[in-house]
């Protein structure tokens, strides 16, 4: 009697705090009818009050296309494998361009030829459907190429994946292709890599392109980036070591520096700018081109102590690779480490920060947005994995991974290089294969950036001296919006729907961020599972800042 009362309790106890959760009125959804699911890899895209997606597993691909607006099934095309594709293809990447979706794909001709190449299949906008007779070859090379070997879906043997990079920045009128040579030498004191890199335009034509040669050998160097500008030269970022040791550290000073190579599409020379970090060292970075020419490569740095941690934003700016680049690092204050931490954590950082030690731990970045104005925004995330290995009576093994998505931390960096606001934002996502429903989505509109993800519902109001709940991967959850202010840095957070109670009484599976695309600056769309082998589309929608807000900015 005792238990049932204790099961009635506990039930009672639940479906108050449920009841208590309130829906954001500034979010607004409307769910599609259901069709029939297809499992496999997606891709989502957008255009003209549109959305067409593409689906894929090992015999078929499907194609749909949406009215972004009555979320109705305009298209749907299914189409086999062996129809389209050759029997050792590999799917490279997707890319939108304009109204039309390019699917790049890469062969390998053996036998007397030996050769890669990548190719690539057009799908538009206007009927939804694979563009007949449109399979273009736009690289081939001799030899093979690297890539990342996984396992064969027999699991017996592997095969070389990624063996291209399609490298492209929003709105800009070209990109570029590169790839990685498989070393003659496998000694990498002795081994140059050689790298090839093709530009295009948005119509697929080469406008140049080579293999470099790299001018220092494999435990030289590493490459962490690349980009291309509007005049179609080539930019690489490197990280150049004092010595062949390939480490970051020696002693207590930075063994290695930046390197900034541009490859000039009318010369083809290298041009190379030694970049000076003085006493900084690199935790991440990434390398950027906007569409003023302008040349960014802006990341994280630390002290030197761990590698995996971050001290502060460090951003690089150049009008040209003649130019010496202005360089800006703003430290993270001890005041935001210690937001949504332990009372132990906070007393660490306090310890570490007189000796201007204090860092943030594992953060990564994940995007960075340029602005009209010339200022950037920088989004990381804090990300790890952890590895767990439990032994049997018999001696045997077992090793298990569990991923982390936890707190972001976006930054405003205005035109000037000066640092306008940093905002953390808490979150605690947990899952047990790989990236599944957690991290999040950006996008940017009303003056606000908008930051999408799962949730425990906890966190809606979290104070600063609380550590968030935990969120469980494949456990439900509130989709949450954070939206803070571009001028103001102002946060705020609401709960748009509870993916297991959503209208209609659908409970939403299979979420990913990935499968969100923006329709419209206002609204977005998501496709998730509700089962009985039918899916489903929802669109939300965003309420348009008010007249006084509209007013300030």
């Amino acid at each position: 009697m005792k238990k049932q009362l204790l099961v009635l309790l506990c039930l009672l106890t639940l479906g108050s705090i449920t009841a208590q959760v309130k829906l954001s009125k500034d979010y607004s959804y409307s769910i599609s009818k259901p069709y029939k699911v297809f499992d496999g890899g997606k891709s989502y895209f957008s255009n003209d009050d549109e959305v067409l997606t593409f689906k894929k597993n090992k015999k078929k691909i499907l194609i749909q296309k949406f009215d972004a607006n009555s979320l109705k099934e305009l298209v749907r095309t299914e189409y086999k494998i062996s129809d389209l594709f050759p029997k050792n293809w590999q799917l490279e990447g997707t890319q939108q361009i304009g109204e039309n979706i390019f699917i790049y794909y890469s062969s390998w001709n053996g036998g007397k030829v030996k050769k890669e190449r990548l190719f690539v299949k057009k799908i538009s906008f206007s009927d939804g459907k694979f563009s007949e007779g449109f399979d273009k070859q736009i690289v081939s090379v001799n030899g093979k190429v690297t890539g990342l070997q996984v396992r064969t879906s027999g699991g017996f043997g592997l095969k070389v994946v990624n063996k291209f990079d399609i490298i492209k920045i929003d709105n800009a009128s070209k990109f570029l292709v590169k790839y990685r040579k498989k070393p003659e030498v496998k000694n990498d004191k002795k081994s140059y890599d050689v790298i090839g890199l093709k530009v295009f335009d948005t119509e697929l034509n080469e406008i140049w392109g080579s293999e470099f040669k790299m001018p220092y050998t494999e435990r030289q160097m590493n490459l962490l980036d690349y980009a291309t500008d509007e005049e179609g030269n080539i930019y690489t970022l490197v990280k150049k070591f004092h010595d062949d040791s390939n480490k970051d550290k020696k002693k207590d000073e930075s063994n290695y520096q930046l390197e900034l190579f541009k490859y000039e599409k009318e010369s083809k020379k290298l041009v190379v700018r030694k970049i000076n970090i003085g006493d900084k060292f690199i935790s991440n970075i990434g390398l950027y081109v906007n569409n003023k020419k302008e040349i960014y490569f802006a990341g994280y740095y630390n002290d030197g102590e761990s590698s995996s941690n971050v001290n502060g934003i460090a951003v690089f700016k150049m009008d040209d690779i003649d130019n010496v680049p202005a360089k800006n690092f703003h430290e993270i204050p001890v005041e935001i480490l210690n937001q949504y931490v332990k009372e132990k954590t906070k007393r660490k950082n306090n310890k570490k920060d007189k000796k201007d030690k204090a860092e943030y731990n594992s953060l990564t970045l994940r995007k960075l947005f340029f602005h009209e104005d010339g200022g950037i925004s920088i989004l990381g995330e804090q990300y790890y994995v952890r590895a767990y290995t439990t032994y049997s009576s018999k001696g045997g093994s077992r090793t298990r991974y569990t991923y982390h998505y936890n707190d972001m931390l976006i930054s405003k960096i205005d035109p000037s290089g000066n640092l306008e606001w940093m905002k953390k934002i808490p979150k605690r996502q947990k899952g047990s294969r790989g990236l599944g429903g957690m991290s999040f989505t950006h996008f940017y509109t009303n003056n606000s950036h908008y930051l999408l993800y799962l949730d425990n519902v906890k966190n809606i109001k979290l104070p600063l001296n609380k550590i968030p709940a935990m969120h469980s991967d494949k456990m439900g959850g509130y989709l949450t919006a954070c939206k803070i202010n571009n001028i103001t840095g102002e946060v705020s957070k609401g709960s748009i729907f509870d993916s297991r109670n959503l209208k209609g009484k659908i409970a939403a599976h299979q979420f990913n961020t990935d499968r969100i695309v923006q329709t419209k600056k206002d609204e977005f769309v998501i496709e998730v599972y509700k089962k009985k082998k039918e899916d489903v589309l929802i669109k939300v929608k965003i309420k348009s800042e008010d007249k006084e807000l509209q007013s300030k900015l």
